[in-house]
């Protein structure tokens, strides 16, 4: 049954090409590269809005944290906030200056580089007897933050541009 309707899908498509003629089937090269030079600038912009975007919602995730952290709240504020932290912004804060162009890519490799980062900062911290969650929430927030400040700088100069 699908076939068939393939084949008459491309039978209408062939007969409706054969009625235009060859003259209006042909885009100027100029106009063509035009709207594929606009379509391209415009998926730029979607994509620095959106990774701008991304990093100011985690210079918030790493603000509150670093203050929660700090002022030493317990709860499920802490564990959320702490969770976020771990999984993302260490990650992102170097893979995000990358801008790699795949957002599926860019998200897969910051979480793996976070628990890289992070497993490893904890291993050297058991290994010098220095062990302290805490410590080591507060100086990720701190070492992360001016990569994501830097990284959400487009969203401050294109939403307060205008």
């Amino acid at each position: 049954m699908k076939s068939g309707m393939a084949n008459f899908e491309r039978e209408r498509r062939s007969s409706l090409s054969a009625r235009i003629p060859d003259e209006a089937k042909e885009v100027p090269s100029w106009r063509a590269n035009l709207l594929r030079v606009k379509a391209k600038s415009t998926q730029q912009r979607r994509q620095r809005t959106t990774r701008s975007l991304a990093s100011m919602s985690l210079v918030a995730v790493d603000v509150i944290a670093l203050v929660v952290t700090a002022a030493g709240v317990h709860g499920s504020v802490r564990f959320v906030f702490g969770v976020v932290l771990g999984l993302l912004v260490p990650g992102w804060s170097i893979i995000g200056l990358m801008k790699l162009g795949n957002a599926a890519l860019e998200f897969s490799l910051s979480v793996g580089a976070s628990l890289a980062l992070l497993m490893v900062a904890a291993q050297i911290m058991i290994t010098v007897h220095v062990w302290n969650l805490s410590g080591l929430e507060i100086g990720t927030c701190l070492v992360c933050l001016p990569s994501l400040l830097l990284q959400s700088r487009g969203f401050w100069q294109s939403n307060h541009s205008r």
